[in-house]
């Protein structure tokens, strides 16, 4: 669907003008001559439906709310979306989704079309077939409550380290700039013996500033390079791979990693999904290529006849505590609380790790602080103390 500007002569000879959704602009020709419309002029707004709809966690949260309590009240998709779209929210395109519902398509469909995260369509595809539609809306909400509480949190734990690493980067400009050529100015007109530390911290400031653009240019250089080296898919695959081999197996590298997947995991099964579809769907939820790539080994050996457990086992994919826990699961028929459990398991390990990174960085970057400028009034302090006590001899 594409979204066009017309302006039109309604019934009564006003001029109307505003915009539409639709396939194309002689869809929109057909419905304003049917309500009596002489047509001016159309313009198609250069957009697509994904470019208008950002699906941003706080608008997911807010559009699934509506819709559950909506659909669990007993009303019609279609009501609900013509009640919805008469009360736009910015950045949700109420208007053109109920365009295409009133069209007869399946609501998963129409959202999948605007951008909807893939893992809520299929909730939301599952729902339809079993008439739950307003209860998976209601999953889709408290799992991106979940994951955007979390973002929040992991925001809130890096704010106070990434301050004090730009304060103290802001510290050194000023230094080397500014308060290290006026102290060597001094030094030299009193033609004083300057200790070792602070003759690198002189050289370290003149080499600075007699390159000064150098130095920027060489900065941004480096920057851009490591960006474009990470854009290069055999490069971050061989670092996402190490860094995947090396973590895996210690608690703190997967509890990050797995608290989010065995949750939806469980929420997909729990809907109604089978393993093969869940895996199909999450592959791309790892935030690292090379786990992507595990998981599709899974599929291949779920596709030979091997157990979920055995499969993520041989591939590597998880660990010994999330392997125990689907063998219950696959045992006992109770594949769903087991992943809850894990994922609850996982989700306050993340948080205590996150914790204690949280205050163990603080320290760390206010001592570096403090060493930072205790060099400096080390190295200006000496010069003077030896300057003091040469004019005492004298």
């Amino acid at each position: 669907m594409k979204q066009y500007k017309y302006r039109a002569f309604d019934a009564k000879g006003v001029i109307q003008e505003d915009t539409i959704w639709a396939d194309s602009s002689e869809e929109i020709v057909q419905k304003l001559q049917y309500q009596g419309c002489q047509i001016i002029g159309i313009i198609p707004i250069k957009c697509s439906a994904k470019d208008l709809s950002k699906w941003r966690y706080k608008d997911i949260i807010e559009f699934s709310y509506r819709m559950s309590l909506l659909l669990e009240a007993g009303i019609s998709i279609r009501r609900v979306m013509q009640f919805l779209s008469a009360k736009p929210i910015k950045h949700i395109p109420y208007s053109a989704i109920n365009e295409a519902v009133q069209r007869g398509n399946s609501l998963s469909q129409v959202l999948r079309s605007f951008g909807f995260p893939s893992i809520g369509c299929a909730l939301l595809q599952a729902g339809e077939a079993a008439g739950t539609l307003g209860y998976s809306f209601k999953q889709i909400k408290g799992y991106y409550e979940k994951q955007w509480a979390w973002r929040r949190q992991l925001s809130g734990a890096a704010a106070y380290p990434v301050f004090l690493l730009m304060l103290m980067l802001i510290f050194i400009g000023v230094t080397v700039t500014f308060i290290l050529p006026t102290f060597k100015k001094v030094f030299n007109s009193m033609q004083v013996p300057l200790p070792f530390i602070t003759r690198i911290l002189f050289n370290f400031g003149d080499l600075v500033t007699a390159h000064l653009y150098l130095c920027i240019a060489l900065s941004l250089g480096l920057v851009f390079g490591s960006w474009c080296l990470w854009h290069q898919k055999d490069f971050r695959l061989v670092v996402l791979k190490y860094i995947w081999q090396h973590g895996c197996g210690h608690e703190w590298f997967d509890c990050f990693f797995l608290a989010r997947i065995t949750k939806v995991w469980a929420i997909l099964l729990e809907s109604g999904l089978t393993i093969t579809d869940t895996l199909v769907l999450t592959k791309s939820l790892w935030g690292n290529t090379y786990a992507t790539l595990l998981q599709t080994q899974v599929l291949d050996l779920l596709s030979k006849g091997t157990s979920f457990a055995n499969a993520l086992e041989k591939s590597n994919l998880g660990n010994r505590f999330l392997w125990e826990l689907i063998t219950i699961g696959e045992e006992t028929g109770d594949m769903v609380d087991m992943l809850n459990h894990g994922a609850t398991y996982y989700d306050q390990l993340t948080t205590r790790y996150m914790t204690k990174v949280q205050q163990l960085l603080e320290p760390i970057m206010v001592s570096l602080m403090g060493i930072g400028i205790a060099i400096l009034v080390i190295a200006v302090m000496l010069p003077m103390f030896n300057a003091v006590t040469a004019m005492q001899h004298v």
